[in-house]
């Protein structure tokens, strides 16, 4: 039976919950997300209960609860189920996102929008270029972001979907263009428990050498006879971004291929936690005509066939075929480069010159070479060592290698080498300001926290 979303027209939440059960094999155990210093999330829940005889709606009774995973760990999940190796899968060919290339290997592949934590806020995706113009400068351009004045997200949604229509399916916080520019999740899921119960065990890291390798371990799992995924798919902040009726419906189909893809083939979710589907039941709230069937029948979860086709047609429909252009053009993907723009030099010492030092296999990155450094009457041409993109320990110990502190002199004599601390301080420069970036992105990536 085809799917047919026009109900989603009329409801400001669609809500699937899934019944799971562990798989066949697991002995009906299961290892939960845990947390950091917190372990397994266990809570007391409420559950709506029907009291035979009794009139009064919306009873309520509390009840033990397992958090099995987590909303911020299923928007990854739901991500993940389109991937395959450095591109989406064939289903999703067509879909727009940003594609980062190495700039100091050979622009090999990096990473992507939809790989990242963080899609476009990612530092990675801002701090690249494409055409010598910063990728951060692009989107704020296309997003028309100005600081000193109002934000309209609704007139900013439009242009992060053509960028990349997964920011908009699982939100994205712009702070480092604005930090008022934030698209909370449309898509929210989660995995619960109810009445778990603990299955205590251990083992032991066994080694080979000394009695100090064994180490013992405690492991925890649960079983529970009532296990449930949930997702919603928030139809009423869908419906404020005012967008057009096509790239609703491909969000809608997109969000339903996701959701069948995680529940039919994704349900591994650690070594020790597999589950499977015992039933699927779909409901529409805040509807006017309370029509539940999408396609599946009244309460029913559509066939993978049917969603699968759905959302094809939907993603033809919302990004047509290009007429011409390389493979990436072709299928809307932007092509970006990152390069590391750090920069460490030292003068050289008069009477040092180019040829005291061995940058052999260094080429692209270590040169002598006159710089100009200062302002105005301070402004000067000088000879220096410098040291451009990435410089990992292993290059960092190779370059002073083949520079090394003494040097054999004509006569046999062992001589001390200018060029070692010369590299050595353009090195440690390098180093000083690699920190400072890495600071700087580790700040940002901090602050793309989402909602």
């Amino acid at each position: 039976m085809p799917v047919d979303l026009t109900p989603l027209d009329t409801a400001s939440r669609f809500m699937v919950e899934a019944r799971l059960r562990a798989a066949p094999g697991t002995g009906g155990r299961f290892q939960p997300t845990g947390f950091p210093d917190l372990g397994p999330a266990l809570y007391k829940g409420i559950r709506c209960t029907d009291t035979p005889g009794d009139s009064r709606e919306d009873m309520t009774e509390t009840v033990d609860m397992l958090l099995v995973e987590s909303a911020q760990s299923m928007a990854n999940r739901l991500e993940e189920v389109c991937l395959q190796g450095e591109d989406y899968n064939a289903d999703c060919h067509g879909i727009p996102y940003v594609r980062v290339l190495d700039g100091h290997r050979n622009n090999a592949f990096l990473t992507s929008s939809v790989r990242e934590p963080h899609r476009l806020a990612s530092p990675y995706v801002l701090g690249a270029k494409r055409n010598d113009i910063v990728f951060r400068d692009e989107i704020k351009t296309a997003l028309q972001a100005n600081k000193q004045r109002p934000v309209h997200i609704w007139k900013m949604v439009p242009a992060i979907f053509d960028l990349d229509p997964g920011c908009v399916l699982h939100g994205v916080f712009l702070e480092e263009i604005d930090g008022r520019i934030r698209l909370p999740r449309l898509v929210s899921a989660y995995i619960e428990a109810c009445s778990p119960n603990q299955a205590n065990s251990g083992g032991v890291y066994r080694g080979e050498v000394t009695a100090k390798d064994n180490i013992p371990y405690p492991r925890q799992e649960f079983t529970s006879s009532s296990i449930k995924a949930s997702f919603i798919l928030h139809l009423a902040t869908l419906k404020s971004y005012s967008l057009d009726e096509i790239k609703r419906r491909f969000l809608q189909s997109w969000a339903l291929y996701k959701i069948d893809r995680f529940l039919r083939e994704h349900l591994r979710l650690r070594t020790a936690c597999e589950f499977q589907v015992s039933g699927i039941k779909v409901s529409l709230q805040g509807q006017a005509d309370q029509s539940q069937n999408i396609g599946g029948g009244d309460g029913a979860w559509p066939e993978s066939a049917d969603i699968l086709t759905a959302f094809t047609s939907a993603r033809d429909a919302c990004f047509p075929g290009q007429p011409e252009g390389d493979e990436w053009q072709l299928r809307r993907v932007s092509v970006v480069t990152y390069a590391v723009e750090v920069i460490g030099q030292e003068e050289l010492p008069e009477g040092v010159g180019q040829e005291e030092f061995n940058l052999a296999g260094f080429d692209d990155r270590a040169a002598v070479k006159q710089v100009t450094t200062g302002k105005g009457s301070k402004k000067k041409t000088i000879t220096a060592l410098v040291l451009t993109g990435e410089w990992p320990d292993e290059d960092q110990r190779a370059l002073l290698t083949q520079n090394p502190g003494k040097k054999e002199s004509e006569d046999g004599e062992e001589t001390e080498n200018p060029a070692h601390e010369v590299v050595k301080k353009a090195l440690k420069k390098w180093n000083d300001l690699w920190k400072k970036v890495q600071k700087k992105m580790a700040g940002s990536e901090e602050g793309d926290g989402q909602e």
